[in-house]
């Protein structure tokens, strides 16, 4: 492998979290690639999440969770996936619309996703067939997981409290709150 996410601790010192190379989890199958592409993934207490690509699945890239990297053999839990449904009411799939081998949530350790305290996560994400709240045709936006379901902060395309358009949606930072 030439790159993954490791842990440290003074007892027993470095020890492979996931790596390049391993088995994708089973809902989207196939191989990971480099995870966060060489950047650092958001941490919060024991939880850690990532992104990471995948070659020979059913997706070509997926954000997961592990939820203690503190265990001796920790598992990670899927947020979202690429051509996975928003589930919200801008509709549309965490999707490239113009490439359906482009990453959709960033690539290059480009738009991260964070974990915040509540172990809710922050994610950008590419689109296709999404809507704004506008009407308008929406590529990207930013997005909650609460560990059940989605929730829609904001797509290209909305409308703002002063009535101003939204454009130019990018990555995500939390206070951790």
């Amino acid at each position: 492998s030439s790159g993954g996410i490791f842990r440290y601790s003074r007892t027993l010192g470095v020890s492979k979290l996931i790596a390049q190379g391993d088995n994708a989890p089973s809902l989207i199958g196939g191989t990971l690639g480099y995870p966060e592409f060489g950047h650092v993934g958001a941490v919060s207490g024991r939880q850690l999440v990532f992104d990471a690509p995948v070659s020979g699945g059913v997706a070509n890239q997926f954000i997961g969770i592990i939820k203690d990297v503190t265990a001796s053999s920790p598992s990670t839990i899927i947020v979202a996936y690429q051509g996975e449904q928003t589930q919200t009411g801008a509709g549309g799939s965490f999707s490239y619309q113009y490439n359906s081998s482009y990453l959709p949530f960033g690539h290059y350790g480009i738009e991260m996703p964070w974990i915040r305290s509540d172990g809710q996560v922050v994610f950008y994400s590419n689109l296709m067939g999404a809507v704004a709240s506008t009407g308008a045709s929406s590529i990207e936006g930013i997005f909650i997981w609460n560990g059940i379901g989605f929730q829609k902060i904001v797509v290209d395309g909305d409308q703002g409290s002063s009535g101003q358009t939204v454009t130019g949606v990018s990555s995500t930072a939390t206070n951790g709150k």
